[in-house]
């Protein structure tokens, strides 16, 4: 399988371990080992951890990183977020980084945080953002924003290649060496320094000799001092330097309040910047106002950038919608017709991906879903339908954020970056290479009895509450912006000819414009002189991309971990197609 460099595998299955209890302690099905070392597991987290590495000092910073070997069910990264939102002064944030290689189902999880004692709030809001057993990093957001974790899913020593960033403080937390050996080797030891920032402090309860003199060569000052519980020692170490002060937040402006600027806009907002949103024509006026759009992934037969980013991308999604109350529709069934039978096929033929994720479905499951008879197809069950403005909306809507309407882009000063997400606009302006408009024409039909979820093949029916979106035309080198009979007319035909039967009445129709690029990745990040920001071309796609994104660019902005792996800063970098 081809695999591009630096891109997490979310193809290849992960296996989900089932815990068990036994004499009063979690262990694991695939280590024979348990996943806290006896005791009160809490307590043990404030030893072995947040007074290892200083944490009550740590959270006075505006921002600290705090990084964890070993995730399990996520007691550790819980008892941190529930201890920093004790301390830390209220515009303080702290950003997690976590990885697990065998991830827990969530009703385990939430099974063992409760009997553990986590707090019942955060369980709650951890369950509910549960990644799908998908390879690659996960973003998940806890109160309000001030709290993200990125957490990985597969082998640590292949994702943290595929992610830079400095940790103020580790939690190293896997099984013992003896169990889970690949967790505690000299090369991993090395990610680990490499991603730790001057005067950074780590804990762990292994004190095995092996491991203080790995930590020791790589230039940690390793303590070996009384343990916690049953554990005769633990090991706390110290990287020399003073801790970074991390940079307050800001200021910034930003053109466009479609998908891409409302979800930058969000990002920054959560992260206490002020953030002003300035668009002519208002919110979601653009590709962004279509009534419905679809939020899914895209699977491909290789490990590309494209497919990795859209599968999480639309996983994001999903999950801000959870959160900011957005009502959506869940699932798309794709049928495997004409030229759009290649992608269901290439989609399934990934085996063991999680049935949550996508599945295949016989004709008779398949007419279920679809309301009407149709032949068999793929079930992507994390799809979503949303309303375009709906979703820009909620995402606009936070007291850190202004937006203006009707009024021109004020260019940012100095001391203010600007965040463009215009489109065409921004093409004009400043002269981006490599970009093509894209026509899109959808058409507003009367509700189909039967039809509630979304429909692809090519084209998409979209139900709604009142009407069904089918859409949308892909056309290429054309500026009309008028709502035309013969478009209308083809994309009826592809629908009916893939729903055979199924009566379609045209009660309207819509155009808008779509900004793509020549490798279809958008644009991200800023141009070579630093004067202004960008996040373009998200095609037809803006939707999952558009936020998704967004939070990545506040990340690069603020030196954080980041929601992507670091060669997305290079792939969708501006200048790529300049000559």
């Amino acid at each position: 399988m081809m695999r591009e460099p630096g891109i997490p595998d979310h193809l290849t299955p992960l296996k989900t371990a089932c815990p068990q209890r036994l004499d009063g302690r979690w262990r694991s099905d695939q280590h024979d080992d348990g996943y806290r070392g006896g005791g009160d597991a809490r307590q043990e987290i404030a030893t072995v951890f947040h007074e290892a590495c200083g944490l009550d000092d740590l959270f006075k910073n505006p921002i600290a990183v705090v990084a964890e070997l070993g995730f399990g069910a996520g007691l550790s990264m819980l008892e941190t977020i529930d201890r920093f939102r004790e301390v830390a002064p209220a515009d303080a944030r702290l950003c997690l980084v976590s990885c697990e290689k065998f991830p827990i189902d969530p009703q385990s999880a939430k099974e063992m945080l409760l009997l553990d004692g986590a707090a019942p709030d955060l369980v709650s809001a951890l369950i509910d953002q549960w990644p799908l057993h998908v390879g690659g990093w996960h973003r998940l957001s806890f109160l309000g924003g001030r709290v993200h974790l990125t957490l990985g899913l597969g082998d640590a020593s292949d994702l943290l290649q595929t992610l830079n960033f400095e940790a103020d403080a580790w939690f190293l937390d896997g099984f013992s060496p003896a169990k889970n050996p690949e967790l505690w080797t000299p090369e991993v030891l090395q990610l680990v320094a490499e991603r730790s920032a001057a005067g950074a402090r780590l804990g762990t309860w292994c004190s095995a000799g092996d491991v203080r003199r790995s930590l020791t060569a790589l230039g940690w000052a390793v303590d070996r001092v009384p343990g916690h519980a049953t554990k005769r020692h633990r090991v706390q170490a110290r990287r020399s330097g003073a801790t970074p002060k991390r940079p307050s937040p800001g200021t910034i402006h930003i053109a466009g309040a479609g998908f891409a600027g409302a979800g930058a806009a969000r990002a920054f907002a959560e992260r206490g910047w002020s953030v002003t949103v300035f668009d002519p024509n208002g919110p979601a006026s653009g590709a962004s106002g279509n009534p419905r759009s679809l939020v899914q992934p895209r699977l491909a037969k290789g490990l590309d950038a494209a497919s990795h980013l859209h599968l999480h991308a639309a996983l994001f999604a999903a999950r801000q919608m959870d959160q900011l109350g957005v009502s959506s529709i869940p699932g798309a069934l794709h049928l495997g017709v004409g030229h759009h039978g290649g992608k269901v096929e290439a989609a399934l033929s990934h085996e063991g991906l999680p049935a949550t994720l996508i599945r295949a479905v016989d004709e008779e499951e398949a007419s279920k879903l679809a309301g009407c008879r149709v032949g068999p197809g793929a079930w992507f069950a994390s799809a979503r339908s949303v309303s375009g403005p709906e979703y820009v909306a909620a995402l606009l809507d936070h007291g850190n954020i202004e937006v203006r309407s009707g009024e021109p882009t004020t260019p940012a000063c100095e001391e203010t970056p600007m965040l463009w997400c215009t489109g065409s606009s921004a093409v004009n302006r400043f002269g981006l290479a490599g970009l093509h408009q894209i026509r899109g024409q959808l058409e507003v039909l009367e509700p189909i009895p039967g039809l509630n979820h979304a429909v692809c093949f090519g084209h998409y029916l979209l139900p709604g509450e009142d009407s069904v979106v089918l859409g949308a035309s892909y056309d290429h080198g054309d500026s009309d912006p008028a709502v035309r009979d013969d478009t209308a007319q083809a994309s009826l035909e592809l629908a009916k000819a893939a729903l055979p039967g199924v009566a379609m009445r045209r009660t309207g129709g819509r155009t808008s414009f779509r900004l793509a690029s020549r490798d279809r990745l958008p644009l991200l990040g800023p141009d070579p002189q630093g004067h202004a920001w960008f996040s373009l071309a998200h095609g037809s796609r803006g939707a999952s991309t558009g936020p998704f994104l967004g939070a990545y660019l506040a990340d690069c902005m603020e030196g954080v971990p980041g929601v992507l792996p670091s060669a997305y800063a290079n792939r969708l970098r501006v200048e790529r197609f300049e000559s």
